[in-house]
């Protein structure tokens, strides 16, 4: 009976997410197009009557320039009203106890990857000889969404505001991944010249580590959170 019963608040709590989520309207849509539209068709210009590893190697970096940083647009929309304005305690009732937007945020990876992962399938498909190399890119990714989400949890909470932290995180992989060359300790996406052939190395070991520091960091600072209404009635 209690197993059903805890199955039955997390069903609950993923209906309130996808809620929340959906509540966004216009907004949920940037993402989609990215993943959809942006990315596959500059992909396929990329690849098209190719299938070399030079190639592939175009079309993953191509891919890691938005994959990762769009995945905290879901969530810096959808935690700003729980943030920014004085309707927090009203969100928080929403979507649980203090430290469940914890939860929110995983949600939104979990989705935004499971549409990413039809990408790397399509992608896959067109190198069906080093697909391996395809699908191991895809964990890079999935390592870099996460380290990506992580730091905008921490900072949003840190910052007390969701839109600045995306901009920052934006800002952050626009410059790195565009303009300037950052050194390889402060750029998550850089990694090194073509493409892995394994995840286990010191580099991703402490990316996986700044992804559980930056969650833990970004949970306490929920925990601990007091919007505007909490502020003004310190004070007075």
């Amino acid at each position: 009976m209690r197993h059903k019963g805890d199955m039955s608040r997390v069903r609950r709590r993923l209906r309130r997410y996808g809620a929340l989520l959906l509540h966004l309207r216009y907004l949920i849509l940037p993402p989609l197009v990215v993943l959809m539209v942006i990315l596959p068709v500059s992909v396929q210009f990329t690849v098209v009557g190719q299938g070399d590893v030079a190639s592939l190697e175009k079309a993953c970096r191509g891919i890691e320039l938005l994959l990762p940083v769009f995945a905290i647009w879901w969530p810096a929309f959808a935690l700003r009203a729980g943030i920014e304005t004085a309707e927090w305690e009203l969100f928080r009732g929403y979507t649980g106890s203090r430290g469940a937007q914890l939860g929110f945020v995983l949600f939104c990876d979990g989705l935004y990857l499971l549409l990413a992962a039809g990408l790397y399938s399509w992608l896959a498909g067109q190198f069906p000889e080093i697909g391996a190399l395809v699908w191991i890119h895809f964990l890079r990714e999935c390592l870099l969404v996460l380290a990506f989400s992580g730091l905008f949890y921490a900072l949003a909470y840190g910052l007390r505001s969701a839109i600045f932290s995306l901009v920052l995180l934006f800002a952050y992989r626009l410059l790195s991944g565009a303009i300037w060359q950052l050194p390889s300790w402060l750029d998550l996406c850089g990694g090194p010249a073509g493409l892995e052939t394994s995840l286990f190395t010191g580099r991703y070991a402490a990316i996986l580590a700044l992804i559980v520091a930056a969650f833990a960091q970004g949970w306490y600072l929920d925990r601990h959170f007091e919007g505007s209404a909490g502020r003004e009635r310190g004070r007075g």
